[in-house]
């Protein structure tokens, strides 16, 4: 699903070129326990390409266990995790085969439970926006 944004960017083919980019700059990284790297890195590409993204820290949420990702916003929400392949899990499998996938509640909660093995009520908007835990998003 091709879905263009107020700029009349394909949002699809921003996400897919900025991943691009971020694996050749960082060719070679370990994906184990570098989700804050790939994460932060492709976030500034992103945030360069005027993209409405947010860097989504476990922690943030209330989980134990520390894990990095992104969400993208246009008119849908995209997961995006760089090292998502190191869970093991092949359940998501545009996440695992191109890092992004279209996301809606329940496949959240299922990447969330994969990433630090508990279950909690979280939705993409709280997520995105931050409401859950007193977070504030710039």
């Amino acid at each position: 699903m091709n879905i263009f944004n107020i700029k009349g960017q394909n949002i699809e083919e921003v996400i897919k070129d900025s991943i691009k980019e971020v694996i050749k700059e960082l060719a070679g990284l370990e994906k184990n326990q570098t989700c804050l790297i790939y994460s932060s890195y492709l976030y500034n590409i992103l945030k360069r390409k005027n993209v409405l993204v947010h860097l989504i820290n476990t922690k943030d949420l209330g989980f134990n266990y520390e894990h990095q990702f992104l969400l993208v916003y246009d008119n849908s929400y995209y997961l995006i995790d760089l090292t998502y392949i190191q869970f093991g899990d092949n359940s998501l499998g545009d996440l695992n085969n191109n890092y992004y996938m279209l996301v809606d509640d329940d496949i959240l909660k299922y990447y969330l439970f994969v990433v630090t093995n508990e279950n909690k009520d979280i939705t993409l908007s709280s997520a995105f926006l931050g409401v859950s835990h007193g977070i504030k998003r710039i």
